[in-house]
């Protein structure tokens, strides 16, 4: 049995080290944080904003607790902040892999490393096959995504909220009263929650309110519950006077996180193999719940379930799939929990000697994959759209180290940034000591959409970007929109990149026709571009956003004798802004 949990937990060891090997490869091969598209960096850029470190000038972001404290205990540690990106993102991978892992041995409680296997690969069957066949895309999948692109891209938000389903896998489906240190141990893994990402917290306090309705051990329950409000309270008022800041909720619809919009569309039974899957643990989790330890796996199925239906109880889209990867999980636990008591009742040995085959290599793809990966990185690089920003990255890799060394080296007179947007998240991570004119650098912070939008139109013209180039990118953003929009939808889809003037809002409350949403937009940014012609507004706008310098690819022609050139790579040219010698 010694030799069987050693052999398990090595394969496991193995396959944590292939997913984060690719993250930690590019940042080692490159010497450079690599920035991925994507949820987590986002937030691990709300992390770094809310905690102080990065000095942005009058804007506080939407934060969660734990990590503004984790990033300010990092940075006594490692004196340049680009490591507080590695360091979260190194321990989210890890962290990930040993607790998902361990909540699934714990309740399926077999040694057998092919049903640990399948229990995870099973869902990403048909993705792998489509990946290992050319088609170059890490599909929108739970597993496929958790299997390769987490090796790129780890969150390391989940990691608190899965700690906390260890624990209660491992202790709580014993049937013994819990000791003091346990239910210390409880109240703490699940009040942290609350200082996290709210995903997680309603799902293990809609798990908690279930235990607490059903479970006999009610009083060992209410106990930690009571400890967990306590750890929790710090983060809830924390949050409460979030939520009081001007213009938050703005901030949220901005990052679509929570909005009224989509929840007619119920994504959650768009995708057909949500009602195979809902159908099989359904039935599963009925039958295991007449044993008594496996009900807790019973009340997480319950809570996962009601939270993918959340958006339909509720009539609000809070990014849904965030909230429904959970029904994935532990529905995939209850088919194999009760696929492993039938074959063992049947004695099917011959289906338990294929699955042992089948799920082996299945479980050993990332390691297959990332050896690949290792040997054909440029391939990948250059040829995975996923990639494409790595691409840059790689490419620009000078560039970026140069850029940054010169705004740290002049800190004092560099006090915000006009600079090409899809660079400034890039930029963000590895220099920290200014304020960005491109607010996607940081999303959740309290302004309105119009500021939003005039901070976008500066920056187009800073840049020295044409008109029509600013209509075409809106072009494809309209294309996202319903062909009956209401004005959250509208505002949710365009706040993330373009704002929405204030003007407009008003005009559009009472129509739902998109050709005239796109027209009216378009001309309020003709206008707005149009006004900045005019030297004496575009000198307004930079001295009200505080802008002292321009990073940029375009050299300035005779008209912008505004900018002064101060250093140069390969690639950009920095501009001081200077309409007379006495602005700056």
């Amino acid at each position: 049995m010694k030799r069987e949990n050693f052999f398990i937990n090595f394969v496991l060891f193995i396959f944590s080290f292939s997913l984060i090997f690719p993250y930690i490869y590019l940042d080692i091969n490159y010497g450079f944080p690599f920035s991925i598209t994507g949820d987590e960096d986002n937030w691990v850029a709300i992390f770094l904003h809310s905690c102080g470190i990065c000095e942005v000038r009058a804007e506080r972001c939407f934060s969660m607790l734990l990590f503004s404290v984790l990033c300010k205990l990092i940075k006594v540690f490692f004196e340049d902040v680009k490591y507080i990106s590695i360091f979260l993102k190194t321990l989210g991978c890890f962290a990930i892999v040993f607790f998902l892992f361990g909540t699934i041995k714990n309740f399926i409680r077999d040694n057998s490393i092919s049903l640990l296997a399948l229990a995870v690969s099973v869902l990403t069957v048909g993705d792998i096959l489509r990946f290992s066949s050319g088609k170059l895309e890490l599909a929108h999948s739970p597993f496929f995504g958790f299997i390769i692109s987490r090796g790129f891209n780890p969150n390391p938000l989940i990691v608190v909220f899965l700690f906390f389903t260890f624990l209660v896998s491992q202790w709580l489906s014993s049937q013994e009263k819990l000791t003091i240190s346990q239910k210390i141990v409880l109240g703490v893994a699940l009040g942290l929650n609350f200082w996290g990402q709210f995903y997680y917290y309603i799902h293990a306090l809609l798990f908690v309110l279930l235990l607490l309705i059903f479970d006999r051990r009610r009083k060992d329950i209410f106990e930690f519950s009571f400890l967990a409000f306590f750890v929790a309270l710090p983060a809830l008022i924390h949050n409460f006077f979030q939520a009081k800041y001007e213009h938050a909720d703005e901030m949220l619809q901005r990052g679509i996180l929570l909005t009224t919009f989509r929840a007619k569309g119920f994504d959650f039974l768009l995708e057909k193999k949500n009602y195979l899957i809902l159908f099989l643990s359904f039935v599963s989790i009925l039958y295991l719940f007449k044993f008594e330890k496996e009900r807790n796996l019973f009340f997480f199925w319950i809570s996962s379930v009601i939270l993918g239906f959340q958006n339909f109880i509720t009539g609000i889209t809070v990014q849904e799939r965030h909230f429904y990867y959970a029904f994935y999980l532990f529905s995939i636990i209850a088919i194999f929990s009760f696929l492993k008591i039938l074959i063992c009742r049947l004695k099917l040995m011959f289906l338990k000697k294929f699955i042992n085959i089948f799920s082996f290599i299945l479980f050993l793809y990332p390691v297959i994959f990332f050896s690949v990966f290792l040997l054909k990185e440029r391939f990948f690089i250059e040829s995975m759209r996923t990639f494409s920003h790595i691409k840059e990255q790689v490419e620009l890799k000078d560039d970026f180290e140069k850029i940054c060394e010169w705004i740290k080296e002049n800190r004092g007179k560099v006090k915000a940034l006009s600079v090409p947007s899809d660079i400034s998240p890039i930029l963000f991570r590895v220099c920290l000591y200014t304020t960005f004119l491109d607010v996607r650098t940081y999303i959740f912070i309290p302004i309105d959409e119009d500021e939003i939008f005039r901070r976008r139109v500066l920056n187009i013209k800073l840049q020295g970007y044409d008109f029509q180039i600013y209509l075409s990118e809106l072009e494809k953003r309209f294309g996202l929109i319903s062909d009956f929009p209401d004005l959250p939808e509208i505002r949710g889809i365009l706040t993330d990149q373009f704002g929405f003037p204030e003007n407009l809002k008003t005009k559009l409350k009472k129509t739902t026709e998109k050709s005239f949403l796109k027209q009216e937009y378009d001309n309020f940014l003709r206008d707005e571009f149009l006004r900045l012609e005019n030297i004496d507004e575009l000198k307004k706008s930079v001295v009200f956003f505080g802008l002292s310098h321009v990073i940029r690819e375009k050299q300035k022609d005779e008209k912008e004798f505004y900018l002064k050139e101060v250093f140069r790579t390969q690639k950009f040219s920095v501009y001081e802004i200077s309409f007379n010698s006495f602005d700056f």
